[in-house]
């Protein structure tokens, strides 16, 4: 039940959707607990094959049938839910055994939670390295989507585009395209501008869009350059705008943008980094 109603969207991509889809590990980890058979009953083989099924087809089910609700589905979900549960049962199953087998399937438990949790433990060790990086917002390490950073075009999130070593922005002539990065609630006041390290692959030359939000939606910076084509270095001041101190003393997300830029082509991004 708790699996179809409705949930409010969260409006990032730092820990929240995170948490949301790692929830899915201890909710069906206490059902693997609770359909675990009592040792010693009859058709206890049976039972366990029944808790089994169950567990393995119950958190693909629920997210089949979340498509008739306002939830998502999606299979990495389900994926959580069944190693959640199979962890739950396993847990359970550790105390009927002897002292050599109990630690073994102690352990085998604890394995498909840390297996369910990678999702977690990945984002949170990229705090670190991220962290003493600053004010430098890349390289992009990651293959795939980043923890900080995601790629939207036409209102569509999708996997970042790697070419070697830089990420590459689509750019088409009436096509919206955006690269969107999520600092962990960084300060920014003590920057002056914003520098991005650049090639353009388009025709003719199209102005990049920048918007900085601050912690109040209400509140942000928007600012632009122009990018011609072949190398660009592009140095952008952050303090324009009455709300520009507000803004920068905690940013809550960066995103750059091609917005009807009138040519097409690709924009690879080799570094952003803030300079003082």
């Amino acid at each position: 039940m708790a699996l179809l109603l409705p949930l409010p969207q969260p409006g990032d991509s730092g820990w929240g959707p995170l948490l949301w889809d790692w929830g899915h590990v201890p909710l069906f980890a206490a059902l693997g607990w609770s359909l675990a058979p009592r040792r010693g009953r009859p058709g206890e083989g049976f039972r366990w094959f029944l808790a089994v099924s169950c567990l393995v087809l119950l958190p693909f089910l629920m997210e089949g049938m979340q498509a008739l609700t306002s939830r998502n589905p999606d299979w990495r979900d389900g994926l959580h839910g069944m190693l959640g549960g199979l962890a739950g049962l396993t847990f359970r199953f550790a105390w009927y055994q002897s002292r050599r087998r109990k630690w073994g399937l102690l352990a085998v438990s604890v394995l498909l939670v840390l297996t369910a949790s990678w999702p977690l433990i990945r984002y949170g060790s990229a705090l670190i390295p991220g962290r003493k990086a600053f004010p430098h917002l890349t390289p992009f390490t990651w293959l795939g989507t980043t923890p900080f950073w995601a790629m939207e075009v036409g209102g569509v999130e999708r996997p970042l585009e790697y070419e070697a070593g830089t990420v590459v922005l689509p750019v088409e002539p009436r096509g919206h395209t955006s690269l969107q990065y999520w600092p962990p609630t960084e300060r920014w006041a003590d920057f002056a501008q914003l520098s991005i390290r650049c090639r353009s692959g388009a025709a003719a030359p199209f102005v990049l869009g920048v918007r900085v939000d601050g912690q109040e939606s209400s509140r942000r910076l928007r600012l632009q350059a122009t990018v011609n084509p072949g190398d660009n270095d592009l140095l952008i001041p952050l303090e324009e705008g009455s709300d520009a101190a507000e803004v920068l003393r905690a940013v809550h997300k960066l995103t750059l943008f091609s917005q009807d830029p009138g040519t097409q082509g690709w924009l690879s991004i080799e570094r952003i980094a803030l300079i003082p």
